[in-house]
């Protein structure tokens, strides 16, 4: 069945390539039909593309984690933060901004009470910038088989 699928959409392409050529302008667009459409069912079926994976990209940043059973509010991270991305929210520290954390972890030092570590979190877009540190991992999921 997926050869009988992919020669009737060669013959379509084909029809729009011939059709195509007659006007000098539409050529292009005719054999550009054909390509997308032939790359289309090709990619469908697992032909032409050998494309058996969901490929995914996670993009992670390292950012700080406030323990907020143990911070006390003290604010010296909210000082030292030289991107000023924490805040004191209902006394206590927070990361109200992670995308212009510098990464740099100078609010663990800062911290008396140790409440503060540095992570990997997952974002779920980037920023445009990319300030700080980033992590880009592929994710490859196995795609689920067609059933005919």
């Amino acid at each position: 069945m997926p050869i009988i699928r992919l020669a009737c959409v060669f013959l379509i392409g084909l029809i729009l390539v011939k059709n195509g050529l007659h006007l000098t302008s539409w050529s292009f667009f005719g054999i550009l039909g054909l390509i997308v459409i032939i790359a289309f069912a090709s990619y469908e079926e697992g032909l032409l593309f050998n494309i058996y994976k969901d490929v995914r990209r996670r993009m992670s940043k390292w950012i700080p984690i406030i323990d907020a059973n143990t911070c006390d509010g003290c604010n010296q991270c909210v000082l030292k933060c030289k991107a000023q991305g924490l805040q004191l929210i209902e006394k206590k520290a927070a990361l109200t901004n992670p995308s212009i954390c510098l990464s740099d972890g100078d609010c663990v030092s800062e911290c008396p009470r140790g409440s503060i570590h540095m992570e990997w979190v997952e974002m779920k877009k980037a920023d445009p910038h990319l300030i700080g540190t980033w992590r880009f991992e592929t994710i490859e999921k196995e795609r689920p088989s067609k059933k005919s």
